[in-house]
């Protein structure tokens, strides 16, 4: 059978039983052959391989809606994953299912995670399967430091030029002394404005190589741990997008054949009857989900504590094929449909 590799498949190409070959052909088959294998050898060399396992393989069964925008890479044990990017969950809480890269932050000590194994989460906060990635406290205390170190710089600079003067130091008639003490003031003043820039430079700035202010990493954990917004790649010349913003946008596709809790943001798409799908318990405000149906009149979508529609009952889909979208609107309001 004819490829890249080697064509074989013309009969006049091929030698015919009971003929007589001359080793000089026999030979330039073998060498066609030959370059056939090399060819092959240098596109498995350029491919891109994956550890592998013997007897072991390792299939991504994930529909075309779960593989949207996600990468192949390795979770926390090294194993072939399908992974998305940062996903902000906001505060933790407990006996809530996280996933591989989602970001999240301790109510009590402002540290934020991120997530390196799926889990599902106890009753009390622990960071078991999650990577600490901005510890607050830190934070704090170098911009102590720094503030403290500033304050020191400038009285020592004001007492060393005040004492010089005082005892007469700078009244020499080699003017050595005074030298000495326009020497000492201009360190001082130096390390004052050393002090300054660790302590005040502006956001993005260096102060030496690779190195930045404690008012660049403070203004950097504010926006991530106080407003709750984790701010991604430059997606937008003219706007930053946020995990949140993009979960928004993009939500998550999924398809389920059984009862199931969505989060905020989901579209599923439900695949067999009688089944139920359980809303979100904490949505954050203006938070959508969306839920289909195929041929079946009886999925029903249960509130779990929130209204629907002002109401506080769960909703049927009693309609075949049919895509119902809610919008979180409080907790007066609860769910609407859009």
């Amino acid at each position: 059978m004819p490829n890249q590799y080697y064509d074989n498949d013309l009969e006049a190409q091929r030698f015919q039983p009971g003929t007589t070959v001359s080793a000089e052909a026999v030979d330039a088959k073998l060498d066609e052959v030959g370059t056939g294998f090399e060819a092959v050898q240098q596109d498995t060399d350029r491919a891109l391989k994956f550890p592998a396992e013997v007897g072991v393989s390792q299939e991504f069964i994930a529909t075309k809606l779960q593989r949207r925008r996600k990468m192949l890479g390795f979770d926390a044990d090294g194993n072939l994953a399908l992974t998305g990017v940062f996903n902000y969950r906001g505060d933790w809480t407990p006996t809530t299912d996280y996933f591989l890269n989602d970001m999240l932050r301790d109510s009590v000590s402002k540290n934020l995670y991120v997530v390196t194994q799926n889990h599902t989460s106890g009753a009390t906060f622990a960071a078991t399967n999650m990577d600490l990635v901005i510890n607050v406290e830190d934070v704090e205390a170098a911009k102590e430091a720094a503030e403290t170190a500033e304050s020191n710089a400038a009285d020592s600079a004001g007492a060393t030029a005040a004492d010089r003067v005082a005892t007469g130091q700078d009244a020499t008639a080699t003017g050595q002394d005074r030298s000495a003490a326009s020497d000492s003031a201009d360190a001082a003043l130096a390390s004052e404005n050393k002090a300054e820039k660790w302590a005040d430079e502006a956001v993005g700035v260096e102060v030496e190589t690779g190195k930045y202010s404690s008012k660049h990493w403070a203004d950097q954990a504010e926006s991530i741990v106080l407003t709750g917004a984790f701010n991604d790649a430059v997606t937008n010349d003219s706007q930053g997008w946020t995990s949140e913003k993009i979960q928004q946008e993009l939500g998550v596709a999924t398809t389920t054949e059984t009862s199931k809790t969505i989060v905020s943001g989901e579209r599923c798409f439900v695949t067999a009857a009688t089944q139920t799908i359980t809303l979100p318990a904490t949505p954050p405000a203006n938070a959508t989900v969306a839920i289909g149906v195929h041929a079946f009149t009886d999925t029903v979508i249960a509130r779990n504590g929130k209204k629907i529609m002002g109401l506080a009952e769960n909703m049927v889909i009693d309609k075949e094929n049919t895509v119902v979208t809610l919008l979180y609107v409080n907790a007066a309001e609860g769910w609407r449909i859009v």
